[in-house]
């Protein structure tokens, strides 16, 4: 009956250990995120022992929403569900030690007539403790089987809870907290004398076990799966045991709590508009392909330079340097973003030329495969076309900042089709864009995300085809610059955690939003104490998670180094 119990601390020792950095539950993520409504939905289903279970990560959800200050979710694990507030995390950090601030302190402080380890409405939901005759509970007591009667106690869920109650009675501390009165107020004392035993072996043993480890070979290899993920793959074998095990270190900003450097270096171009293939002119898109190549769209000088990683100097590889409408030239008025597909051709939203072309590797012209050089409305049309992508069947995606549309052109098609927006009407509801332009797209899951650059002010996911779209940052119809607005936002990625990073334009700062979070961060500009931008126009990540903002104004591409 104890073998539940011992498997347990077995866990617990295992990830005190050997921790999974980055890795945890949904309803870790929730608390540490402090999205609350997914929170008290996922409370539901969760048992109390998963409550206060350790992860793999050597946390728990009480810990995480600590010490990232989500105090309502703090407040409401500790005062309505009964959470352990003992437990200890990795380095035996106690969730009290990982306030930062005197009120979220004072969520921890229990008023002098509640219950040691709980309220008394979490006692009430976690056990009724139901009284036996005095005769029964001596009988039960004196008998060798292994055996507690489940009517003593009801609101148990589960057979586990159960039998953690079984293993703690039959313990000589259990005994004893059992018969006496603060059992009666507060059942969690059981657990508590149940669990410290385990707690108190599963330290020792962390501080044992690199003592007989001879010599570990630590194997680190790059994750080639995914050229912005950042994650390594450690392969850590001991002289003493036989086996490998194998685990992931993720390197999740929204994890972690490490962002990047706010100080940022000059990438490309020398801060000062000219034409020579070290300066920039109006910069506006930048693309990175998976080996860090940049490619960027030197808008006032009519081309696309290309800069190898830590080049000084780019090369020209579409446009002639001369603005106007001929294939082999880019617009006299400007152009906006790129994508470079894995053949390394080059598809440029030639926004006054109202069309994208796509110039193949090495090629000195352009072929025009969406809109026919007359702005419109129609089908055949573009209006505007800012942001672009294309999926792994060379269908482009474009966003039409006039006709307030995402269009998708498959190849060879002459024509467009409306995959995200009402084609011509602007709004702040979900069922309409407001002067889209950044544009992402995640092809396993076919949803877009877009900025509404308008006054919509947010980014939107949008599944293709779909008739409304769901709000992931900023506040539809209000423009601003607190931590949840957006203020003409622009350029917009996304990592492999699905966490989005946003141009805020006209905030002057660049804003990541956790996945599930609608508080974005200010990573890099405005607000940070570090380096000012520009007239920041598009934002990127390279395959290390370094940061790339292109400054309009400044001439410039800047790197924020990745902490």
């Amino acid at each position: 009956m104890g073998n539940t119990i011992d498997t347990e601390a077995k866990q617990e020792k295992i990830i005190l250990d050997c921790p999974q950095k980055g890795t945890a539950s949904e309803f870790y993520w929730a608390c540490r995120n402090g999205d609350i409504e997914r929170v008290k939905q996922l409370l539901l289903t969760i048992s109390y022992n998963d409550l206060n279970r350790l992860k793999p990560n050597g946390s728990t959800p009480l810990h995480a929403a600590t010490h990232f200050g989500q105090i309502e979710i703090v407040r409401l694990l500790l005062q309505h569900h009964g959470v352990q507030r003992h437990r200890r995390k990795l380095y035996s950090h106690t969730a009290y030690e990982e306030a930062k601030t005197d009120e979220m302190r004072e969520i921890f402080y229990r008023p002098s007539n509640v219950n040691r380890f709980c309220d008394n409405e979490c006692v009430q939901k976690t056990f009724q403790i139901i009284p036996p005759q005095d005769q029964k509970l001596q009988k039960e007591l004196n008998d060798k089987d292994d055996f507690i009667d489940s009517q003593w106690l009801t609101g148990i869920r589960n057979e586990d809870e159960l039998l953690m109650l079984k293993k703690c009675f039959y313990n000589g501390s259990g005994r004893a907290i059992f018969l006496s009165s603060p059992f009666r107020c507060g059942a969690v004392w059981l657990i508590f004398a149940c669990v410290l035993p385990y707690l108190m072996l599963a330290v020792a043993a962390a501080i044992a076990l690199p003592m007989l480890l001879i010599k570990p070979t630590i194997e680190t290899t790059q994750d080639t799966a995914s050229t912005t993920s950042g994650a390594v793959t450690a392969s850590v074998t001991a002289s003493s045991t036989t086996s490998t095990t194998t685990t992931t270190i993720s390197s999740n900003p929204c994890f972690a709590g490490t962002y990047w450097n706010v100080t940022g270096v000059t990438y490309a171009g020398n801060g000062t508009s000219g034409a020579a293939l070290n300066q920039l002119s109006s910069p506006t898109g930048i693309f990175v392909t998976p080996n860090d190549t940049m490619y960027i769209s030197d808008s006032g000088n009519w081309r696309i330079v290309a800069y190898l990683p830590n080049a000084t100097s780019g090369s020209i590889v579409a446009g002639t340097g001369v603005g106007g409408s001929a294939l082999t030239q880019l617009a006299i008025n400007g152009i906006r973003y790129t994508y470079v597909d894995a053949n390394q051709d080059i598809y440029i939203s030639d926004s006054y030329n109202a069309r994208v072309v796509r110039w193949a590797s090495g090629g000195s012209t352009g072929v025009n495969i969406a809109g026919n050089n007359t702005g419109g409305s129609s089908l055949n049309q573009l209006n505007y076309p800012y942001g672009i992508w294309v999926d792994s069947s060379l269908n482009v995606f474009v966003s039409e900042y006039q006709n307030h549309r995402v269009t998708k052109w498959a190849l060879g098609a002459s024509a467009g089709v409306v995959v995200a927006g009402i084609s011509g009407s602007s709004g702040s509801t979900t069922n309409l864009l407001s002067g889209p332009t950044g544009l992402y797209y995640d092809e396993a899951n076919q949803n877009l995300y877009i900025s509404n650059s308008n006054t919509g002010a947010t980014v939107m996911k949008w599944q293709v085809g779909a008739s409304n779209g769901t709000i992931m940052a900023g506040i539809a119809g209000s423009p601003g610059s607190s931590s949840s607005q957006l203020n003409t936002p622009t350029g917009i990625i996304l990592d492999q955690w699905k966490n989005i990073y946003v141009n805020d334009r006209s905030n002057s700062r660049i804003q990541l939003f956790c996945n599930g979070n609608s508080t974005g961060i200010t990573i890099a500009g405005s607000g940070t104490g570090g380096s000012s931008l520009s007239t920041p126009y598009d934002v990127k990540l390279d395959s290390q998670h370094n940061l790339y903002v292109v400054e309009n104004a400044a001439h410039r591409v800047t790197k924020f180094f990745k902490l």
